[in-house]
């Protein structure tokens, strides 16, 4: 008597308890996104590049995910690819914060210290001085409350809290002080608030972990990679020059004075660092990003200045393939169904007009 073999799909197993908030959310979404389409892990095995295995690996929360693979399942799912997308971004910065820096409740973690390097107009010494000036109107941020110099870092505000050998006769003193001190600044909070911006006025926060840089400080530093010269920094995503990818995004996050070796360019367009704008919006510093599609066809562009009076040329700083840092003219279509959209830095500090004399 021959035996015939059932073949079983495997089923995913339950999410760890400890897993994060953040990341539970995007895995949950899968998952239900998943069963709606029908699709077996043999079924994601046969239709995409990974395993069987890797996916069940993936959905159990036992690995990481890549971004790559939540895109994939969104478009063979009919997913939301861009909410999954923002849903893996929120998760992925928040399994990369150490553990003694993230809020209980799942919040914003406290900022960190801020990375060095900001550079005066048109020059790039390491350890140079930065503005010191925030930009006016900015939203509250981590970032207040801290010294303004480079070596100052933003610490969580610790919750009072009655410790052991602590006299009572001392409790409550400093339950008093805090009071009167509450009570202050409540006076003073109130009398802010009639002077802040209505909320769809105010400028988007900087990210906590990039520094505040001018315009001329974008463009200057965007000079200092040689572009279209002899010494230009030839293009290769696989090295480095002064610790930033020698490729698209990694130049473009070297003159916003991000942390080396920098975002690629999917998080420059959707992790945090930038927010879209119309392309009449455009001034010099901000980007021009195709987010899309491979590595190999992705592009990141320092906008300059517009090359022509209707608008549809422009001057760019970009890391060229095959080439290195150039300085050239593009025209790529900024439209709605483009791939090329434009970009303003969320780090960006914008300096008053100077009056005339």
């Amino acid at each position: 008597m021959t035996r015939t073999r059932v073949s079983r799909t495997r089923q995913l197993r339950p999410l760890p308890e400890k897993l994060p908030e953040t990341t539970r959310t995007l895995l949950e979404e899968l998952r239900a996104l998943k069963d709606r389409s029908g699709y077996d892990l043999r079924a994601l095995e046969g239709k995409t590049y990974a395993s069987r295995s890797s996916w069940g690996r993936w959905l159990s929360g036992e690995t990481w995910i890549p971004c790559e693979a939540v895109e994939t399942m969104a478009e063979l799912c009919g997913g939301d690819k861009q909410r999954l997308r923002g849903l893996w971004h929120r998760a992925d910065d928040n399994r990369r914060t150490p553990p003694a820096t993230q809020p209980a409740d799942g919040g914003v973690p406290p900022a960190e210290k801020e990375p060095e390097g900001a550079t005066p107009e048109h020059t790039a010494p390491e350890g140079a001085t930065r503005d010191r000036t925030a930009p006016e109107g900015t939203a509250r941020t981590a970032l207040e409350g801290a010294a303004l110099d480079d070596t100052a870092s933003v610490r969580p505000d610790a919750a009072a809290s009655r410790r052991p050998g602590v006299p009572r006769r001392r409790m409550l003193h400093i339950g008093t002080t805090l009071g009167c001190s509450v009570a202050a600044g409540a006076i003073g909070l109130a009398a802010g608030l009639s002077h802040r911006p209505e909320p769809a006025q105010r400028p988007h926060p900087a990210p906590t972990y990039a520094q505040w840089i001018t315009r001329p400080q974008i463009l200057g530093r965007a000079l200092t990679w040689n572009p279209r010269s002899d010494q230009r920094v030839p293009y290769d995503q696989s090295k480095n020059h002064g610790g930033f990818r020698t490729d698209g995004s990694g130049y473009a996050s070297m003159a916003l004075g991000l942390p080396a070796p920098g975002p690629n360019s999917t998080d420059l367009a959707w992790g945090g660092y930038t927010r879209q704008i119309p392309p009449s919006k455009l001034r010099p510093g901000d980007l021009i990003i195709n987010a899309t599609g491979l590595a190999s066809t992705r592009q990141v562009a320092i906008f300059e200045k517009w090359a022509n009076t209707a608008h549809t040329a422009y001057w760019v700083y970009q890391q060229r393939r095959a080439y290195g840092t150039d300085h050239l003219v593009l025209r790529y279509d900024m439209s709605e169904n483009s791939p090329y959209h434009a970009y303003r830095p969320l780090n960006i500090h914008e300096q008053p007009a100077v009056p005339p004399s």
